[in-house]
């Protein structure tokens, strides 16, 4: 055994493991730009096996990967706002159709979701009603009483967007959306399946048909 002359443990390697790691961490804190372009060289020459490493790594350590992100978002809670924002708008027709898809495979989820929201924002759904209604008074207009039994039959139970039957759950919606125009009357009314109305939203209905494949 040995005595190490800087913390005087007894060791009986080459030297002392705890001052060589001492020593060893100072040394990488020093040349952390040298270490990172080793690194970086390393990485370019044998992606494969570092791509395939950082898998199995991920794999072995769920928890921390989660943990990680988590982090990471916390951190970059504004920067990921922006980038979501960004695709979004570059991508709205994918993201409604998404949105769409995701509702209709979680109905209970999302009424969950939902109702919890409104719970902790009890005035949201005012003012986006009070909002509704002032845009209508702006349009000007009255939809008639029996509008939607007429239009259900003028329509023949089905969804003229994609031909399907409408359901139980279809909705009143504005051919030409109230946000870009449209107005309140009888003529710019329609009825839609839900999945369908939750695609359209807003667009314009030619842009959404187009969308479909129809209208090319």
């Amino acid at each position: 055994m040995k005595t190490c002359r800087k913390c005087a443990a007894l060791f009986d390697a080459r030297q002392c493991k705890a001052c060589a790691k001492v020593a060893h961490v100072k040394w990488k804190a020093k040349n952390r730009a040298h270490l990172n372009s080793r690194q970086q060289k390393w990485r370019a020459a044998n992606l494969n096996k570092a791509n395939a490493a950082v898998s199995r790594w991920q794999s072995e350590n769920p928890e921390k990967v989660t943990a990680a992100k988590k982090k990471y978002r916390d951190a970059n809670r504004h920067k990921e706002n922006v980038n979501r924002a960004k695709w979004y708008k570059n991508n709205l027709a994918r993201a409604k159709a998404y949105q769409a898809k995701w509702y209709e495979n979680n109905i209970e989820k999302k009424k969950t979701a939902t109702a919890k929201w409104l719970a902790a924002n009890p005035n949201a759904k005012r003012i986006h009603k009070q909002n509704r209604r002032a845009r209508e008074r702006i349009v000007g207009g009255t939809l008639s009483s029996g509008l939607t039994e007429r239009l259900f039959k003028l329509q023949r139970g089905k969804c003229p967007c994609c031909g399907l039957l409408l359901g139980t759950d279809y909705h009143l919606d504005h051919k030409m959306p109230i946000a870009l125009g449209g107005s309140n009357e009888d003529r710019n009314m329609q009825l839609l399946r839900q999945k369908c109305n939750n695609e359209k939203f807003v667009q314009h209905p030619v842009a959404f048909m187009r969308s479909r494949g129809f209208l090319l």
